[in-house]
């Protein structure tokens, strides 16, 4: 009889303005800057047996504002800053389109590809899983590939809390933790 693999528990982030300052169109490795809680909040959600993933829309390099080498290097500076806490962000999934430069694409959120990759890619379990970003692009790619969904109050978050239906509303990914952990005493799971 074969061992079925467990399901992994994934918090799957927006990257700029939900784990980093938005910095619109960041290409400078030396420009990443962990939002306030960012690392305190990864650190207990990490302890609640969460892997990370991130998932972010570039549509710079569709501009043509920073490449995707660019791109890479920003991912390496945040990991570095990351790894200090001993937390690791397990793979970055990059949309580089926007439809008035590139056309459109079938990765762009709030499309769910990227997200559905992920969730093959890592062995998710979708009913323990959750999607959290600043933008309703966020929110609606979680719901589009059945995750539940966080919307934090940083980056455009603030905008952004009236015009869609996130199923927790944070203020960043450290309130994120405390409720998750709330749940869990609660739940048991």
């Amino acid at each position: 009889m074969r061992k079925r693999k467990l399901k992994n528990k994934v918090l799957i982030l927006d990257r700029d303005g939900t784990i980093i300052v938005e910095k619109n169109y960041l290409k400078s490795p030396e420009n990443v800057e962990l939002l306030d809680n960012t690392a305190a909040g990864l650190e207990e959600l990490k302890k609640l047996g969460f892997i990370f993933i991130v998932i972010t829309n570039q549509s710079g390099i569709a501009r043509n504002y920073f490449t995707e080498k660019e791109f890479n290097e920003v991912n390496i500076e945040l990991d570095r800053q990351l790894e200090n806490f001993n937390v690791k962000i397990e793979k970055y999934y990059m949309c580089p389109h926007h439809p008035d430069f590139s056309g459109e694409c079938t990765c762009r959120k709030p499309k769910p590809e990227l997200a559905l990759r992920a969730i093959e890619d890592f062995n998710i379990d979708v009913e323990k899983s959750w999607f959290v970003g600043d933008k309703c692009s966020d929110i609606n790619c979680g719901k589009n590939s059945g995750l539940k969904t966080a919307l934090v109050l940083t980056g455009y978050g603030n905008q952004e809390k009236n015009k869609c239906n996130p199923d927790i509303i944070v203020s960043d990914l450290l309130e994120l933790a405390e409720f998750l952990k709330k749940q869990t005493d609660m739940t048991g799971l």
